[in-house]
């Protein structure tokens, strides 16, 4: 992990290099990501936003992430956001007026939450966290498919060891985040990832998304809510379409100079 700047994220990154930035959603485990570093044309990192100081508002990462970018002297940058990382990517889209962000993917998230998961989520949160039972039920609505006892296990650890002050303030937010009417605002290329099988954001939230972003793409996955762990390779085809398709990775030669700095 480093913590160089304002969040905690995994991986090197280093100035001037295309990049893609994962960022996972609330009370999740950054392995959701694991393995995908490997098979990119370019640098990344998972953006730990769980594990940093606060706050965790929406809004505030976002403006963070766009910190990242400069602090780290980043080149075109990719936000690949799920959940309420997605919402993250949005935001910061939105507040992007420097064209800091070349890209975002989105997967299984919205502009609002509207018809999202559980609506009494942030008040039992404030209640009884940290308790097993209440992220039991909380995990049970991310997958469609099964996943093995330990990843599981991992997933649940991680969230056991999370600040009250975090997950409270992070469920809060995204209740209260509504960017329906700032969709427009989003200028950089747009891709939409959402599963068929979500039991947490509806087809409607991604519909909305995909409407009010001029020149979105949406994909449907026939997965439940979290695409790269139930569809892990079909995930990575449509980053590395995306990638493609914005030309993040414009001159070869970049990446000759990445692997000497990753040696």
């Amino acid at each position: 992990m480093d913590r160089e700047t304002d969040l905690t994220y995994i991986g090197k990154l280093h100035p001037g290099m295309p990049t893609v930035l994962f960022i996972p959603g609330a009370m999740t485990n950054p392995s959701v990501f694991a393995g995908l570093a490997n098979y990119l044309p370019c640098q990344s990192a998972i953006i730990d936003w769980n594990n940093s100081e606060g706050p965790w508002e929406v809004d505030a990462i976002g403006r963070r992430v766009l910190e990242l970018i400069d602090n780290k002297k980043l080149g075109p940058t990719v936000l690949a956001g799920y959940s309420w990382g997605g919402v993250v990517s949005l935001a910061a889209a939105i507040f992007d007026k420097e064209d800091r962000v070349k890209g975002i993917m989105v997967a299984d998230t919205g502009a609002c939450a509207i018809g999202h998961g559980d609506p009494d989520f942030p008040q039992k949160l404030e209640r009884r966290w940290p308790d097993k039972e209440l992220f039991r039920k909380f995990s049970a609505r991310c997958f469609a498919r099964p996943i093995t006892w330990g990843l599981y296990q991992q997933l649940e650890d991680y969230a056991m060891a999370l600040k009250k002050d975090t997950v409270c303030q992070a469920a809060h937010s995204v209740r209260e985040a509504d960017f329906r009417d700032q969709l427009d605002q989003i200028t950089c290329p747009v891709q939409i990832l959402h599963g068929l099988r979500d039991q947490s954001r509806s087809k409607r939230h991604a519909e909305i998304l995909a409407a009010g972003i001029e020149g979105a793409e949406l994909f449907w996955l026939d997965c439940g809510h979290t695409p790269m762990v139930e569809l892990h390779e079909e995930y990575l085809q449509k980053l590395l379409y995306f990638i493609d398709r914005i030309g993040l990775v414009e001159d070869p030669m970049a990446m000759d100079v990445l692997q000497v700095c990753v040696q």
